[in-house]
């Protein structure tokens, strides 16, 4: 604290003046209530600092909470196509193999062959059923190649017949809408036979 009297700096708890032996008591009235006065102003320097400029939080928070539902989301979908894929009777083609590996076993085409009927190219055969049950919807694939080792293929055609009774058999003459050149081998194969 300083004397009023010779301006000596003295510590703050001293009574008298150290140089001058000057009663400080009535200085330390005055310096309070300038250092209230003081501080006051600092305080509401402070206040509105707070009030009129408050600290700017980050955003980030927002990025990561779209992130986050992003992955969620995306684990979803995963989990649903790998619970679709997994069930045994989510693919109704899947499903209608697994039945018809058996019915197909039984399936015999026998005199098969391709002709044409006037402008049109026909599967003709007989489907012969050597199982218990009748069969029906014989799905056949036929694949058309260019060449007799069957490494050139230029069309596949589907054909569906109809069915065969219990250990009977059934012609069948299906028109295939193809038109392949002059010179061509064939492979046929039994897909799928239902009971």
């Amino acid at each position: 604290m300083k004397c009023s009297n010779c301006s000596f700096e003295n510590t703050k708890d001293s009574i008298f003046c150290q140089e001058c032996g000057h009663d400080l008591s009535k200085t330390k009235n005055n310096g309070s209530e300038e250092h209230i006065n003081n501080t006051h102003k600092s305080l509401h320097k402070e206040i509105e600092d707070v009030i009129f400029e408050p600290k700017k939080k980050s955003s980030n928070w927002g990025i990561w909470v779209f992130v986050i539902c992003l992955v969620i989301f995306g684990f979803l979908v995963l989990i649903i196509i790998g619970q679709s894929s997994s069930s045994p009777n989510s693919n109704p083609s899947v499903a209608a193999n697994n039945t018809s590996e058996n019915a197909a076993s039984y399936t015999l085409i026998e005199n098969e062959e391709l002709n044409w009927i006037g402008q049109d190219l026909y599967y003709i055969g007989t489907l012969k059923n050597t199982g218990s049950k009748a069969i029906k919807d014989v799905r056949v694939r036929i694949d058309f190649y260019y060449d007799k080792a069957a490494t050139k293929l230029f069309d596949t055609r589907y054909a569906t017949i109809v069915g065969a009774a219990a250990n009977g058999a059934f012609s069948f003459q299906i028109q295939l809408p193809i038109y392949p050149p002059n010179q061509f081998w064939w492979r046929r194969t039994i897909e799928s036979a239902g009971f």
